[in-house]
C-alpha cells in the first residue's frame, strides 16, 4: 500500500497544476488516502465548477484528479475550453466518466458515452446520476468496432486498462459484450469533439465511424497513442495518424495557460498518451480563446 501511494505521488509531482503548489497537493493526497480507506464505499469528490465524481484511492484514473485537479491537463483543458453547451461530445471508452462529467456537467454539452465492461459501466452511470446529467448524457454499455456483433473484453484489469482480447492473448476474467459501429450509434448526431481511449482498438472504432469522421461539424478528436494496437491487433498508431490526416486533421499540442495550439509530431519522441487532432484550426482556436474559465481547487483553468 505504501509503495503504491509513493508511485502515485511520484507520478503527479511534476504535473503542471501541482508545480509551486506541492503543499496543497500533499494535503489532498494524505486526506484522500486516509478518507478512502476509512469510508465504506466510494467517496464523492467535488471537482470542476462544483461537479463531483465517485472514486476510491486505488482508482488511479479518477483519484489522481484529487491530487492535481486534471490528470490529463492539456486534453481535459482542451475539452473545457473548446466545447459549448449546444455541442455533442462522444466519449468512447468512457471508463468511469471523467471526460463525460467535464463535458456534460461542467460545460453542459450533450454527451454520448460508451463503456463496454458492465461493472465499470455501473460506475459511469453513478457519476452521471451524481451530477444530474440524465437529460444531457446517453450512456451505452457496448463496445465499438468496425462492424456490429460481439467482442470479448478483459474485465478484471486494474482501473482503466480493460481491453478487447486479441486472438493470441491469454487472460483472466473476461466478458462478451455487444458491439456497434460508431456511425450507427451516432445516427444523425454529429459531435464537435470525440475522445477515443480503447486501449489499442482505436483503429477499428474509426473504421466503424468513417461517416462521422467525414462530417465537417466534427472539429477535434482526442485519441490515445501507445502502440498497444500494434502488439495486440497488428495496427500501429501511424496508420491512425495517416487516416486522420487524410480526413483533414492535424496533430496539435495544446497549451492551456495561453490557450494556443501548435503543430505536433506525435512520433518525434517515444511518447505515450493522448494526441489532440484538429480540423479547421482557425475555428477551433477561436473557440479556445473565447471559452470561459473554470474553477478547480481554488484556481482558474
Amino acid at each position: 500500500m505504501i509503495i503504491q501511494a509513493y508511485r502515485a505521488l511520484r507520478s503527479v509531482w511534476k504535473h503542471p497544476l501541482c508545480m509551486k503548489r506541492h503543499s496543497n497537493m500533499l494535503y489532498r493526497f494524505v486526506k484522500w488516502h486516509i478518507a478512502g480507506r476509512l469510508a465504506p464505499g466510494d467517496i464523492a469528490v467535488e471537482w470542476v465548477n462544483g461537479t463531483k465524481f465517485l472514486a476510491r484511492p486505488w482508482h488511479f484514473g479518477f483519484s489522481a484528479n484529487v491530487y492535481c485537479g486534471l490528470l490529463e491537463y492539456a486534453d481535459m483543458s482542451f475539452l473545457l475550453h473548446a466545447l459549448r453547451p449546444d455541442d455533442w461530445f462522444f466519449d468512447i471508452g468512457a471508463n468511469r466518466g471523467s471526460y463525460t462529467v467535464l463535458a456534460g456537467a461542467a460545460v453542459g454539452a450533450k454527451v454520448i458515452a460508451a463503456e463496454p465492461v458492465p461493472d465499470v459501466f455501473l460506475n459511469l452511470l453513478a457519476n452521471v446520476n451524481l451530477n444530474a446529467m440524465a437529460g444531457r448524457v446517453e450512456c451505452f454499455n457496448i463496445g465499438l468496432g468496425e462492424k456490429a456483433g460481439t467482442l470479448v473484453f478483459t474485465s478484471d484489469a486494474v482501473d482503466c486498462i480493460n481491453h478487447v482480447v486479441s486472438e493470441k492473448e491469454t487472460t483472466g476474467k473476461t466478458v462478451t459484450v455487444p458491439v456497434q459501429k460508431l456511425d450507427d450509434l451516432a445516427g444523425d448526431r454529429v459531435p464537435f469533439l470525440i475522445k477515443i481511449d480503447v486501449e489499442g482498438y482505436e483503429w477499428f472504432v474509426l473504421q466503424g465511424g468513417l461517416n462521422v469522421l467525414g462530417k465537417d461539424s466534427l472539429k477535434a478528436i482526442i485519441i490515445e497513442f501507445n502502440n498497444t494496437g500494434l502488439s495486440r491487433y497488428g495496427v500501429g498508431d501511424d496508420q491512425i495518424h495517416r487516416l486522420l490526416k487524410e480526413n483533414g486533421f492535424d496533430a496539435m499540442a495544446y497549451d492551456p495557460g495561453n490557450r494556443t495550439l501548435a503543430p505536433l509530431d506525435p512520433f518525434a519522441e517515444k511518447r505515450s498518451g493522448n494526441v489532440i487532432y484538429v480540423r479547421d484550426l482557425a475555428v477551433v482556436q477561436d473557440r479556445l480563446k473565447t471559452g470561459p474559465s473554470y474553477q478547480l481547487f481554488g484556481r482558474s483553468v
